[in-house]
């Protein structure tokens, strides 16, 4: 199983938020990640934040949402005030 209780390997957008999770998360304080995530699909959030650091991955796979209109820019807004936003690695 995964993190969010489906089998290990059904969905690729599922695995690779499970495994950014921890990261995205000790990037942002605490209360900014909660703040995103409670605003936002966690798999969105985590593939907006990929993106913004150099590493596209598209948009989550349906059935979990796309971001709304702005929410890209206020991800990377939370990465930025994090000191968050160069390349992963």
């Amino acid at each position: 199983m995964n993190g969010i209780g489906a089998p290990a390997g059904e969905s690729g957008c599922e695995d690779a938020a499970d495994r950014a999770a921890p990261q995205f998360r000790r990037a942002l304080p605490q209360g900014a990640s909660n703040v995103l995530f409670a605003k936002h699909a966690l798999a969105a959030c985590i593939k907006a934040g990929l993106g913004l650091q150099g590493l596209p991955d598209g948009d989550p796979i349906p059935p979990q949402p796309a971001l709304p209109p702005g929410a890209v820019q206020e991800i990377g807004a939370a990465l930025a005030r994090a000191g968050a936003l160069g390349p992963i690695g």
